[in-house]
């Protein structure tokens, strides 16, 4: 991976953990939900 650069990289993850983030927000509204 060191081709991307750093700004990349980041944005990347800032990506992967919003999606991370929205679904385990998803599966804890499923488990309150019922």
């Amino acid at each position: 991976m060191a081709w991307l650069s750093r700004r990349r990289r980041r944005e990347l993850l800032l990506a992967l953990g919003i999606l991370l983030g929205f679904t385990a927000l998803m599966i804890l509204i499923g488990i309150l939900a019922g």
